[in-house]
């Protein structure tokens, strides 16, 4: 280290890595005392591509300066003409890569960090027009328990330098979307920064060295977040990820999206809602509509909103048990004219174009006829423009065909993103309130029951 004991004021004491572009050493500030990791860079051609992206790397970190959720440059060198003797380098905080600090984190903390990086991702793009290109884990980092982005030396700025040539693939190998592999220059790399945030969170959550390639579907065994890391609501975690690394990238959400995602991933409780209804019922569950391709932007909604549909039929399946346990005879999960149009939304009238409509209802039918008392307990989801779900339940008791009710009552709707993370917090209050009407009911109904002796 004789030669390299002093790089400006910079007093080198020890080296902490080398790799083939260049070496890190542990550094002392000789005015200051302060302690921080240099880097020395081995290029020594101002003109070639590893030294320009490195000029544009400090040039970059230079005018971010302290960026929250960014790796700080302290100091840097950057000589016109960079010689064995005067090579470039530059200066952080020495931080601990992020999957060393989450090795034995919980989720709360990993899924906080990686919200963290995805909030930093968005403020870049909202506020300097930056994507970063080379979002892995190994550029992730921990520094007193903030999660921070560094590596720049893929960035791609609004004013753009060439540097990224025509059909060649630019980004982490491993982690890197299809169509940065064919034409890095001119694909859209933020929703690159999304599909490669999420490999690496998959990554970090599944505690492997490496993802699956391409689109990961959240049903895809053994190969979700579920299978290597089990938590009640990891199957979420694995529809983030589903949308995030779709092949097509404006089916992907955006890096503010994914942050508020998974912050809102934090508040989903960790189990569902206990429900007591022994005096009238017990569980039942009902099947699954069927799967819709994913083809475009619109029929990704119709495909989540059947999603939304299966999972209010399962949430649902308890009161349809306290139904059948009240009358052996209680029709289930049945189309009926009258929950229909009160569950639908009325176009006419101005509301948002419907572009998926799903009622079901569960019927008890009492007495001889030709007089009828109808239970119905009707639930439903529906798709409005720009991928709004809509979220309404009902309970109607009385003689059928007449215009009166011994009771009737439908709930304030639910409007929340389609396919989001707050659907299943939405989906699991309607049912909640559902439920606390449908006991109601049971209990008038058995009032207005005939005396079977």
């Amino acid at each position: 280290m004789a030669d390299v004991r002093q790089l400006g004021p910079w007093r080198l004491t020890g080296e902490l890595g080398r790799g083939g572009n260049g070496t890190v050493w542990r550094a002392e500030h000789v005015d200051s005392g302060q302690v921080a990791a240099l880097k020395e860079v081995n290029t020594r051609r101002a003109d070639r591509e590893p030294y320009r992206r490195f000029v544009t790397e400090i040039e970059t970190l230079r005018a971010l300066g302290e960026f929250p959720g960014v790796l700080t440059l302290l100091d840097a060198h950057v000589p016109a003409e960079p010689e064995a003797k005067d090579r470039p380098w530059f200066v952080m905080p020495i931080a601990a890569p992020l999957f060393e600090a989450l090795a034995e984190a919980d989720y709360s903390s990993l899924v906080g960090s990686l919200a963290a990086i995805a909030e930093t991702l968005a403020a870049l793009k909202a506020e300097h027009g930056i994507a970063h290109r080379d979002v892995k884990p190994a550029n992730l980092y921990d520094l007193d328990g903030a999660a921070l982005i560094g590596d720049f030396g893929l960035v791609a700025l609004p004013d753009p330098s060439g540097l990224t040539r025509a059909g060649k693939p630019l980004g982490p190998a491993n982690f890197i979307p299809f169509e940065m592999l064919n034409d890095a220059g001119s694909a859209d790399p933020f929703p690159a920064d999304v599909y490669s945030l999420a490999k690496s969170f998959w990554v970090l959550a599944a505690g492997v060295a490496y993802p699956p390639p391409g689109h990961q579907p959240a049903d895809a065994a053994p190969y979700r977040i579920a299978d290597f890391r089990p938590h009640p609501q990891a199957t979420r975690l694995d529809e983030l990820v589903d949308r995030a690394t779709r092949l097509n990238p404006t089916q992907r959400q955006s890096a503010a999206e994914l942050a508020a995602e998974l912050r809102e991933w934090l508040e989903l409780p960790v189990t569902q809602a206990d429900f007591d209804l022994s005096a009238a019922s017990s569980a039942v569950r009902e099947a699954l509509a069927p799967e819709i391709d994913d083809t475009d932007r619109v029929e990704s909604w119709k495909e989540e909103t059947y999603k939304a549909a299966r999972r209010l039929e399962e949430l649902v399946r308890p009161l349809n048990d306290a139904m059948k346990e009240a009358d052996p005879r209680a029709e289930v999960g049945v189309n009926d004219e009258l929950v229909g149009n009160m569950l639908r939304t009325l176009e006419h009238l101005g509301s948002a174009e419907v572009l998926f409509h799903f009622a079901r209802a569960t019927k008890i039918t009492a007495g001889a006829p030709p007089i009828h008392e109808v239970l119905r307990m009707g639930r439903g989801v529906e798709l409005v423009e720009e991928g709004q779900l809509v979220i309404r339940t009902m309970i109607d008791l009385g003689l059928d065909g007449v215009m009166q009710s011994d009771m009737h009552w439908t709930s304030e709707e639910r409007v929340v993103p389609v396919g989001s993370v707050r659907q299943e917090g939405a989906l699991q209050e309607a049912i909640a309130e559902l439920g606390g009407k449908l006991g109601e009911a049971l209990q008038i109904l058995a009032a207005k029951a005939p005396d079977s002796a």
